[in-house]
């Protein structure tokens, strides 16, 4: 009768963890559209640095002697530039960038 009332309890906890379900006493704040504090285009534009990388590379077999591609990344920083970045094995990096919008 124990193992079985354990299993109950144990199957209820898990099913209200996984599915979201709130267990009393555990209930978490929700953060809402309203308490999202809105940020202007022009404070996001002053801040410094990469606002997302984004890189592919070559998983297959390579050739040293062929000019094949090996890998690509694109790099967007918080001006609005784009950076794309395409390595091949022999004739190396060819770099492309597009201004800020």
């Amino acid at each position: 009768m124990k193992k079985m009332l354990s299993a109950i309890l144990v199957s209820t906890l898990l099913i209200a963890v996984l599915t979201g379900c709130p267990v009393k006493g555990m209930e978490k704040e929700v953060n809402t559209i309203e308490s999202i504090a809105e940020v202007s285009v022009s404070e996001l534009r002053s801040r410094d640095g990469n606002m997302l990388r984004v890189s592919r590379s070559n998983c297959g077999e390579m050739s040293s002697t062929n000019d094949e591609w090996s890998s690509t990344y694109y790099v967007i920083t918080w001006d609005g530039k784009i950076v794309r970045d395409v390595n091949y094995m022999l004739s190396g990096s060819i770099t492309d960038e597009a201004a800020a919008v």
